[in-house]
Order: structure tokens, then C-alpha cells, then sequence
């Protein structure tokens, strides 16, 4: 058995685990509700019957004596009723809501568990995968006599693989940064096309992907470099492992009247509209990690949101069964 299957199966056991927990857990909570709602009405029961009994002894006592008369013990039986019914009433609602509100944070809780799981498991994988090709790689280059060009061409994957997981490891760092309040802006004058044709060139070579890149802008544009970088890098990346690998990804930068707009437009199977606001939260896969046929940690478009929110820009989404376009409106710092 090898270490991919190995890993299948353990998370296949926790899964399993986990599941079993939750079904204790959700069978002990109902049970808890049931119990404590037929404990409030039996409680009621009982409380209406003691006024009743009380009400016939009163009753009996008042035609032993000339006292208050039957009608009046009647009426004041019957506000004391509606009063029980009323603080029963709020009692019972706030019974209700309280395990509403349980519930609720319950299911919180599970889903937060669940997309943190699936971190943990898509990271594991991403990082398995590039250093596994170093490794194979790195043998090969010690066991066989290669020319100078197998020699380059190794080496060269090698290095792609590792800024694979250069790339992941920063993703985190840089979430951690945000959550912590600890990234700064630093505004540097850039020339856009320059800078970013040389950037996505690389790109393309290193993941044999056809880029098409379009520049609008006429003016270098001042802004936080690394923050677009980051935001950019994740939103091509993310059109990439949603398209087909003959597909191309369209890229899109216009610059006009102080706003710089970038447009990256996929071919894939789109993202239906319930999802939509959910791709921006931390960890969130559209498929289930377990059973995935893509790559990613649930960061990227996360980082994206939040250098967009930073720089005081926007990003819309326009998706349909053709493909997706996400489009970031940034101001110039």
C-alpha cells in the first residue's frame, strides 16, 4: 500500500469517527429538547391541577362561611390560569430558543470543523505532491548519468515544484498576517504591463497554460505591488484549475480615470448563485476534499477578497455554465 492509499484510508477512518460522533452528539441533544419540553407540560399539568384542587376546597370553604363568594374564587382561579399560561408561554419560548440557537451554533461549529478538516487535508496533499516530484526528481539526477539537458529540464521542474510549495506556505503566512492585523501596505509606482506580462509569462511556462493577456493601461499606476500580485496570482490560478487543460484563461487589465480593472475570465462549469458568496470564506471548496479532482487549500480567492477589501476596491463575480469571470475594481493608492 502506498502513502496516497494510506492517507485515503485514515481519512476515510476519521471521517467515519466523526460521523459517529456527530450522530451521539445530535441524538443526545434531541433527546435533551424532547425531554425537557415534556417535563415543562407535564410541570404545567400538575401546576393546573393543584389550582383546581385548591379552587374546590375554596369553594367548600366558602359555603361553610359567609367569606368571599364561589364567583370570586372563580374569577381569581381564572387570572391565575392566564397567568401561568403567560410565564409558561415566554418560558417555553425561550426554551425553544435557546435550543435554537444551540443548534444553530452546533451546526457553526460542525461546518467550520468540516472546512477545517478539508485545510488540513488539501494541504497535506499539496504538499505531498511537489515534494514528492523534487524527490523523484533529485533520484533521478543521483542514479542515472544524464546529459546536461536532462540534467536542466529536471532541475527546472524541481524549481517549479518548490515555488509550488513556496506559494502555499506564503498563502498561509500571509492569512495569518491578515487575520492578525499584520500587513501593512507599502504603495510602490509601477508600470503595469511591464511588470505583470513578465509575471503571468512565467506563469504560462511554468504550467504549460495558455494565458491571454490584455493590457488597457496607459500610465504606471501606484498601488501595494505584493497585494496585487497576490490577489492576481490567485484568481488566474484558481481560472486554471477550474478549466479543462486545453482551455485557455483570458486576462483582462484596463486602467481609466484612476481605477485599474482586472478581469479574469475561465471556461469552466461556472458557480451556481447560492454559492457565490460562500467562495470568498476561508477554507471553502466547492467539491468535497475527499472526493476533489482539484487542486487548492480554500485560501486563495479568501486572499483575494480581503487584499481587495484592503487596497478599497471590489470584486464581482458573473458566472454561467460557459465560465466564470471575476472582476476587481482597485483605486490607485
Amino acid at each position: 500500500m502506498n502513502s496516497s492509499d494510506r492517507s485515503k484510508g485514515r481519512s476515510l477512518l476519521f471521517k467515519k469517527v466523526r460521523m459517529k460522533s456527530r450522530e451521539r452528539t445530535s441524538i443526545l441533544l434531541y433527546a435533551l429538547m424532547v425531554y425537557t419540553v415534556l417535563q415543562f407540560f407535564w410541570w404545567s399539568y400538575l401546576i393546573f391541577d393543584l389550582y383546581h384542587d385548591i379552587f374546590l376546597l375554596q369553594g367548600t370553604l366558602a359555603e361553610l362561611s359567609e367569606g368571599e363568594s364561589v364567583v370570586q374564587i372563580k374569577e381569581e382561579l381564572t387570572k391565575k390560569r392566564w397567568m401561568i399560561i403567560g410565564e409558561g408561554g415566554v418560558f417555553l419560548s425561550i426554551i425553544i430558543l435557546g435550543f435554537y440557537l444551540v443548534l444553530r451554533a452546533r451546526k457553526r461549529e460542525f461546518s467550520l470543523a468540516k472546512q477545517q478538516t478539508n485545510f488540513i487535508l488539501s494541504v497535506t496533499h499539496e504538499l505531498n505532491t511537489p515534494l514528492a516530484a523534487v524527490k523523484l526528481n533529485l533520484s533521478t539526477l543521483l542514479q542515472r548519468k544524464l546529459g546536461d539537458e536532462g540534467r536542466v529540464k529536471l532541475l527546472k521542474m524541481s524549481s517549479y515544484e518548490t515555488d509550488r510549495v513556496i506559494r502555499l506556505v506564503n498563502n498561509i503566512l500571509t492569512t495569518s498576517r491578515l487575520e492578525s492585523k499584520g500587513y501593512k501596505l507599502n504603495k510602490t509606482n509601477i508600470d503595469l504591463k511591464n511588470h505583470f506580462q513578465a509575471y503571468l509569462d512565467q506563469y504560462s511556462s511554468q504550467f504549460k497554460r495558455n494565458l491571454n493577456v490584455h493590457f488597457d493601461v496607459h500610465n504606471s499606476f501606484t498601488t501595494d505591488v505584493t497585494a496585487l500580485e497576490i490577489i492576481l496570482y490567485n484568481l488566474v490560478d484558481n481560472a486554471v484549475k477550474y478549466s479543462e487543460e486545453n482551455q485557455s484563461v483570458d486576462i483582462q487589465f484596463v486602467q481609466k480615470n484612476g481605477i485599474l480593472e482586472i478581469m479574469v475570465t475561465d471556461r469552466g462549469k461556472g458557480i451556481s448563485e447560492n454559492e457565490q458568496p460562500q467562495v470568498f470564506k476561508k477554507f471553502y471548496r466547492i467539491e468535497n476534499e475527499e472526493t476533489r479532482t482539484t487542486k487548492g487549500t480554500g485560501l486563495g480567492l479568501y486572499l483575494v477578497y480581503n487584499f481587495v477589501d484592503i487596497l478599497k476596491g471590489r470584486i464581482t463575480i458573473n458566472s454561467s455554465e460557459m465560465g466564470t469571470v471575476f472582476t476587481v475594481s482597485l483605486p490607485e493608492q
